[in-house]
């Protein structure tokens, strides 16, 4: 057995607690898995009575880092019974770990998976139609969501817990035009206020389905993606582990200054007594379903012909919940933003997402009267602690060196996330820690 060249598998912890040490990957095979039954899967998604007549598979090198799973790219040969035409299709199939335990254990698909089924199957097409049922032209529908070719859970069709069997069928987005985010470099002017626009939108639809389809929305909608917290299978020692790994970090990045690095030790309390509170989290104003995870890696751009940033797709939903909308926008704009720009034109950039947020609320013929721009401050300022550690976590992951990776992939170390802090490091934690306490959401 050897490794496939192609199969990248960059290890991120984007979850407090998680850190490993002398972590070896099972072997995968040049042979990528088969996928039992995909014409069952994909046909009932296919126009002019497309059927299924064969598929070849590779792995596929993941636009963006992708936590515990498989990806396939597919090239599945279609023929339209119709009329007898036959073209290739290029999807990608998304599975969940297959050997390792470690994995399934860590990512619980049983869990993760479902959410992001629920994405595809739930939650995209009911947006997409209260956007026509809204009379917003067909050119205008904000859509960030790859195409849905199908889903199961298991092979049993009558089976509610999702097992090894299970598969996810998208379209292939880099086949559409869609270039994958990077990581170590964070976005300009135009890109972020792409972002912000579709975020927006992405937030404010499920608002406005809340406001007109309550029913459909609490029994369809909101049941999928209840408070999660996927840290909780981590054991004491691991947590203990990573708490000061980080904890040191930061200690380095602050330097003399005491007072702010006990200050950070309270927002870490803060954010783990979020994450680990069990109840349900109220329809509030500003309560949405929430990517949780909304970084570089996981949005795609489409260029228009003059090179500038056009379109964009968010991907990987397997931590989305129903929370504030304000996770989502405060961590992306603390991780993947130029800090620069961040600090310069905050309240900007809050504005413009603001502006598009209601905009789209009107455009859907929602009221919007309770939405003042005060109250969308006080959100931020109730929410934007939280994310603080959430941010200072996922910087290591940000500024991980490229050479910290084996080039065959074959054994991971994660002792190398252990490793002294890089000066590119310390300097993006003190600058989290900097806007924070410049827009006074720190103390």
């Amino acid at each position: 057995m050897k490794f496939n060249p192609f199969m990248r598998l960059e290890i991120t912890f984007l979850f407090p607690h998680f850190v490993f040490t002398n972590l070896c990957l099972d072997p995968i095979m040049d042979k990528p898995p088969e996928i039992i039954d995909l014409a069952k899967i994909v046909e009932p998604h296919l126009e002019n009575d497309g059927k299924l007549i064969s598929y070849s598979s590779r792995y596929l090198t993941k636009p963006g880092d992708n936590y515990g799973s498989v990806m396939l790219s597919i090239t599945a040969e279609i023929k339209h019974t119709n009329d007898g035409h036959t073209e290739k299709l290029p999807l990608v199939a998304k599975l969940p770990p297959l050997t390792n335990e470690m994995f399934w254990t860590l990512f619980n698909p049983v869990v993760t998976a479902l959410r992001e089924n629920a994405i595809y199957e739930k939650v995209s097409p009911s947006l997409r139609q209260l956007q026509l049922d809204s009379e917003i032209p067909e050119s205008e529908i904000i859509d960030v969501f790859a195409k849905h070719y199908g889903c199961r859970i298991s092979l049993d069709e009558n089976a509610t817990i999702l097992d090894r069997n299970a598969v996810l069928v998208l379209e292939n987005l880099q086949i559409s035009g869609y270039r994958p985010g990077n990581r170590r470099i964070m976005f300009d002017y135009d890109h972020t206020m792409l972002v912000l626009k579709y975020l927006a939108n992405f937030h404010a639809l499920p608002i406005a389905l809340r406001q007109k389809q309550p029913t459909k929305f609490h029994n369809d909608i909101f049941s999928n993606f209840r408070r999660y917290d996927i840290s909780k299978e981590m054991t004491p020692e691991v947590e203990t582990d990573f708490k000061e790994q980080v904890f040191e970090e930061v200690r380095q990045a602050l330097g003399d200054d005491i007072k702010a690095y006990f200050r950070y030790l309270e927002l870490v309390k803060m954010y783990h007594e979020f994450m680990g509170n069990p109840e349900e989290c109220e329809d509030g104003l500003f309560t949405t379903i929430a990517h949780y995870d909304l970084w570089t890696n996981n949005i795609m751009i489409k260029y228009d012909q003059f090179g500038a940033p056009d379109k964009l797709k968010i991907v990987d939903f397997q931590i989305t919940q129903y929370e504030s909308l304000m996770h989502d926008l405060i961590f992306f704009l603390l991780t993947s933003v130029e800090t620069s720009l961040v600090e310069d034109h905050f309240y900007v950039l809050l504005s413009c997402y603001y502006s598009e947020f209601i905009k789209c609320l009107e455009r859907t013929k929602c009221k919007t009267d309770e939405y003042s721009f005060e109250k969308f401050l006080a959100e931020m300022e109730r929410i934007a602690p939280v994310q603080i550690h959430h941010a200072v976590f996922m910087a290591r992951v940000l500024l991980a060196e490229e050479t910290s990776l084996p080039e065959d992939f074959k054994d991971i170390d994660l002792a190398m996330l252990k490793k002294p802090p890089s000066t590119a490091l310390l300097q993006k934690l003190r600058d989290i820690v900097r806007l924070a306490q410049k827009f006074e959401f720190f103390w």
